[in-house]
C-alpha cells in the first residue's frame, strides 16, 4: 500500500520563481529516498503563492528520518539545494495521507 504526503506551501510575496527553482532540485533528491512527486499544483484563479505537493511513498517507514533529515541534515549537497527555504516560504503544513478504500 502506497502512502502520500500532502505539503501545502504558502510562499512570500513574488518568490514563485526562486521557489521552483528549488524545487527543481529536490524533487531528483526526494526521488532518491524513495519519494515520488505525483503532484505539484498551484492554483489558476486565487491566491497565486499557495501550493500543493503529493508526494507518493511506498511505506511509512522511513517518513519521520526522511523528515528530521530534510530539517537538520549535515549533507551539504541537500543544505544548499534548501538553502533559499527561508527566504521563499511563508508557512508549511505537511499531513500523511493514504487511499480510501473507493479509491484507485
Amino acid at each position: 500500500m502506497s502512502y502520500f504526503i500532502q505539503t501545502d506551501v504558502t510562499l512570500k510575496w513574488h518568490e514563485n520563481a526562486g521557489y521552483s527553482e528549488m524545487l527543481e532540485r529536490f524533487v531528483p533528491y526526494m526521488a532518491n529516498k524513495g519519494w515520488t512527486l505525483r503532484y505539484g499544483l498551484q492554483p489558476v484563479i486565487g491566491d497565486l503563492r499557495e501550493l500543493t505537493h503529493l508526494w507518493e511513498i511506498p511505506t511509512m517507514d522511513g517518513v519521520t528520518s526522511v523528515l528530521e533529515e530534510i530539517t537538520s541534515s549535515p549533507d551539504s549537497e541537500l543544505q544548499e539545494i534548501l538553502s533559499p527555504m527561508k527566504a521563499l516560504v511563508h508557512n508549511e503544513r505537511i499531513r500523511l495521507l493514504r487511499r480510501t478504500s473507493y479509491s484507485r
